[in-house]
């Protein structure tokens, strides 16, 4: 691949996400446009981006969504905060 660390793409990519201004099926062109990488490059890393994206947001909160455990992690934290 290239120079730039995954870590520094995936974040690119978050502020790109975060922006809402973007349908992030076209993140390749701006990691081309950003980084100069190729457009195999840049949909290798959009594609990884979009496969780890919930694990790697939600981490945070100690449950990954879109599991059974994580729902129920949720819901266990959603009825603590409002006791």
């Amino acid at each position: 691949m290239n120079s730039y660390s995954k870590t520094e793409i995936f974040e690119f990519l978050d502020l790109v996400r975060s922006s809402g201004a973007v349908n992030m099926y076209d993140g390749a062109k701006y990691l081309i446009s950003e980084y100069g990488i190729t457009r195999n490059e840049a949909r290798e890393y959009l594609i990884e981006w979009m496969r780890t994206y919930s694990s790697r947001i939600h981490s945070d909160k100690g449950y990954e969504i879109g599991t059974k455990e994580g729902y129920d992690a949720f819901v266990a934290k959603r009825n603590e905060s409002s006791d």
